[in-house]
């Protein structure tokens, strides 16, 4: 009876330390969008957002964080053409607009999967739905405030999409903020 109960103990703590789940992004600095901070849902802090800050580079790279998954994100489109690319784990995202010169609309791609991020203004904010080829949204990132940027939520379940995708979108997301 006793290895039953510890096997079910055991059980459950793996489940519940098999990943962090992003709820929600806030500014760092209240009028600073250059460093986020990643939040699950008891409100604590799991990871962060924040651009590298290089001289010629200030916007152009950047680098998040979320336990033990780190990406680096960087640009690589020129122009009216914006492009970026992402490494996570060794793992590499292409993120590219799906309309020259639009930021409302996105392709997020690893060459397996392609998901597209959308913009949808509507009267209580901004909400940004990652939709997969089947137009099935399996992410929804809004603004916690009515047109308030520094507060982000997240909707999600986990076990229909990867955290890096979550990840990836809300990159974007923060990244097309009008203010930038």
């Amino acid at each position: 009876m006793m290895r039953f109960i510890l096997f079910f103990l055991s059980l459950f703590f793996q489940v519940g330390l098999t990943g962090q789940d992003v709820y929600f992004a806030r500014t760092v600095y209240a009028d600073d969008f250059l460093e986020w901070s990643l939040h699950d849902s008891l409100n604590d802090q799991i990871g962060g957002l924040r651009s590298r800050m290089l001289p010629k580079d200030r916007l152009d790279g950047w680098d998040l964080r979320v336990g033990d998954k780190i990406a680096f994100i960087r640009r690589s489109g020129f122009g009216t053409q914006v492009q970026w690319l992402a490494t996570i784990g060794g793992q590499s995202y292409t993120l590219s607009q799906t309309w020259t010169g639009q930021s409302d609309s996105w392709r997020i791609t690893n060459n397996i999967t392609s998901y597209t991020l959308n913009l949808r203004i509507e009267n209580d904010g901004f909400d940004w739905r990652l939709l997969d080829g089947d137009n099935k949204t399996v992410l929804s990132i809004y603004n916690e405030y009515t047109r308030d940027f520094r507060d982000w939520a997240l909707e999600y379940d986990d076990e229909e999409i990867d955290l890096d995708w979550v990840l990836v979108s809300l990159f974007l997301v923060i990244r097309n903020i009008p203010v930038h």
